[in-house]
């Protein structure tokens, strides 16, 4: 689903060596954050995955109710998208690389709402 969604998210890869000017030599991926809707990925077998982990990590907090919380934020509810942001990077991956990342993700988003050019199954998020 990731790879599949090239509208949304930013993937951080390392430049090939000075030495190497072979253009077909592929990057290493170095870090990533997108954010993926349940309801458009609904069909696919991860997002229940996923969320049966969350609400049982979070039965365990706070006497139950932040499964309550979580259960009340990922419920489908009409005219609400919720999606899931996924994060990763390298350690040494400087951190002040992070806000203009997030800041890209909303920008990503926005533009996802107002351009034409937005597969339609993609549109609503």
């Amino acid at each position: 689903s990731i790879v599949g969604q090239g509208n949304i998210g930013t993937l951080v890869k390392s430049e090939a060596e000075a030495a190497s000017k072979d253009a077909s030599e592929e990057k290493t991926v170095c870090g990533l954050l997108t954010c993926l809707n349940l309801r458009q990925f609904a069909a696919q077998s991860w997002p229940k995955t996923i969320l049966e982990a969350l609400a049982a990590k979070a039965q365990g907090q706070g006497n139950g109710e932040a499964a309550t919380k979580l259960k009340s934020y990922i419920k489908p509810t009409e005219g609400v998208e919720v999606g899931l942001v996924f994060s990763e990077r390298f350690v040494n991956l400087p951190p002040q690389l992070i806000p203009p990342l997030h800041k890209a993700l909303v920008e990503d988003i926005d533009w996802s709402f107002k351009t034409p050019e937005c597969p339609d199954d993609e549109r609503p998020f």
